[in-house]
């Protein structure tokens, strides 16, 4: 349908040319649009939309009459961990092989569809990173300009001025004034921040070619858990609903802050039958791009972040080059003291929030850590609980064993008297016996076994009535010297005793006398 804006223009007539619409999957047609243009004496112009494109639906652009380019487009809603959603009208057809002609990373397209690879049209990518990366060059300079040499005052206080954007910038926040009319952010990535250090990650051990890729949600783990299902459902519809691709799950994670993450992997079926995983950097570049990115905002998503490790060249770049801002003499020191290097790598800490989302992990990671051990725990003693009760089971069939045995020898033993019954000794029996006999005559030999248990046995009998025959304790006898001596000390201390006494009685009898002669003075 075609689109009515208006916009003022002073005297001078545009016209545009048209261009057509792309959109992931199938060509489209781009819509064309009607611009009324009222100006001094100007006739109406007509113009046409300019190219556009959309993840399965054609965007809607016009322009306005100050040139500046607006789009409107539809927000869609979706389902993602329970959110509820309306899906798009026009699902996009995505191909990770190499060989369609509506493939969406960078194989053969036609002059009708939109690629990703290297030869595409990349002139908006390329004008909003060019405008980033000069956005980000300017406040450099204006951050260098206003620790160094502020020219606001033109006087002595530009001085106090610097040494208050110089604090600013140790500090990492705040806003530094290098003019009257211009200023410059201080965030903690600036060179001059001193809350800046260096940790360790782990570095994932998975390949480009596992195809992982985590989603960083803001729902609990309960949440996805419960609508895993309609997660599941809701990414393949992102990537068109193809018969050819099937979304998976590897594994969910709690995260700190009530967020969750989500491992997926897609895998595509080949026109051959065999099937095969779509690489993580394809999977994270589909799920970046702007409709699709936009949804899974909406949806509750985060980040993506391919689990992917580096390779050999990517790691030696990264270790070689120190991050923005950081020292690089702390950079070199940080890979000298690395514990593990092959399976650690240096990262920048700027900050103290990435400092306290570090240690919130570190947290996380050991409650996870804590909750399996308790279940190991919970695990190894049900084990020797177990391992007790077949122990005990064990040594109750031994026993029981051991008794059917017995009654088993004690059956065949009859049963074979009965049937040797009326036979004669035979010379197999014979030659038994001759070796019993040997046996006996061994066990009965003065020095084998019998005699030795004989001579223990005594010597127990004879330990036993030797304990029987001594005093028990505190019935013993002592000499008579020490007798003698204990009767003179006791008859000591009676007699001091006895002297004690009669000295007590007579302090006793001055004390009545006293009080009697001082009951009998006259009182004054």
């Amino acid at each position: 349908m075609a689109g009515f804006t208006t916009g003022f223009s002073f005297g001078a007539k545009t016209a545009t040319t048209t261009a057509s619409a792309f959109s992931f999957g199938k060509p489209a047609t781009a819509p064309v649009s009607t611009t009324a243009s009222f100006g001094f004496g100007s006739n109406l112009t007509t113009t046409t939309a300019a190219p556009s494109f959309g993840f399965g639906t054609p965007a809607s652009t016009s322009l306005g009459g100050f040139g500046v380019k607006t789009t409107t487009t539809t927000a869609p809603t979706f389902s993602f961990g329970g959110l509820t959603a309306k899906p798009t009208t026009s699902a996009p057809t995505l191909n990770f092989g190499t060989g369609g002609t509506t493939s969406l990373f960078g194989s053969r397209t036609t002059a009708s569809t939109f690629s990703f690879g290297p030869s595409a049209a990349t002139s908006t990518t390329a004008a909003s990173s060019g405008l980033g990366a000069q956005v980000t060059q300017s406040n450099e300079a204006l951050v260098m300009a206003a620790v160094h040499m502020p020219r606001v005052f033109n006087d002595e206080r530009d001085g106090i001025l610097t040494k208050w954007n110089q604090l600013q910038a140790f500090w990492g926040t705040g806003k530094g004034y290098v003019t009257q009319n211009s200023s410059a952010s201080f965030s903690p990535e600036n060179p001059f921040c001193y809350f800046k250090a260096v940790g360790y990650s782990f570095m994932p051990k998975t390949k480009d070619e596992d195809g992982l890729v985590a989603l960083i949600t803001n729902k609990t783990l309960s949440d996805l858990e419960n609508n895993q299902q309609a997660s599941v459902t809701f990414l393949s519809g992102l990537l068109g609903n193809q018969p050819t691709l099937s979304v998976c799950v590897e594994s969910v994670r709690e995260l700190p802050d009530k967020k969750t993450e989500m491992v997926i992997y897609v895998q595509e079926r080949l026109p051959n039958g065999s099937v095969r995983k779509v690489s993580a950097a394809q999977l994270h570049k589909a799920l970046c791009q702007g409709n699709v990115s936009t949804q899974l905002k909406t949806a509750g998503v985060e980040q993506a972040i391919p689990k992917a490790s580096m390779s050999a060249s990517a790691l030696k770049y990264y270790l070689e080059t120190p991050p923005a801002g950081l020292d690089p003499i702390l950079w070199d020191q940080a890979k000298k003291d690395n514990p593990d290097p092959e399976n650690l790598l240096p990262v920048p800490m700027v900050g103290f929030a990435e400092v306290y989302r570090r240690i919130k992990h570190q947290e996380q990671q050991c409650m996870c850590h804590q909750d399996r051990l308790d279940v190991i725990e919970g695990e190894i003693k049900s084990l020797q609980q177990i391992h007790a009760t077949s122990m005990s089971r064990i040594e109750d069939y031994k026993r029981k064993h051991l008794n059917l045995s017995h009654r088993v020898l004690k059956v065949i033993v009859q049963q074979e008297i009965h049937r040797k019954m009326g036979y004669g000794i035979l010379a197999e029996e014979e030659q038994l016996r001759i070796k019993l006999e040997a046996i006996q005559q061994e066990l009965n030999a003065p020095t084998q076994f019998k005699s030795r248990l004989s001579e223990l046995l005594s010597q127990i009998r004879l330990q036993n009535q030797t304990l029987a025959t001594t005093p028990a304790e505190g019935q013993g006898q002592l000499d008579k010297i020490y007798m003698a001596e204990i009767k003179a000390h006791l008859a000591q201390q009676q007699k001091g005793l006895q002297e004690l006494i009669g000295i007590v009685k007579d302090d006793l009898a001055d004390l009545a006398l006293i009080e009697a002669g001082y009951a009998d003075a006259p009182q004054r």
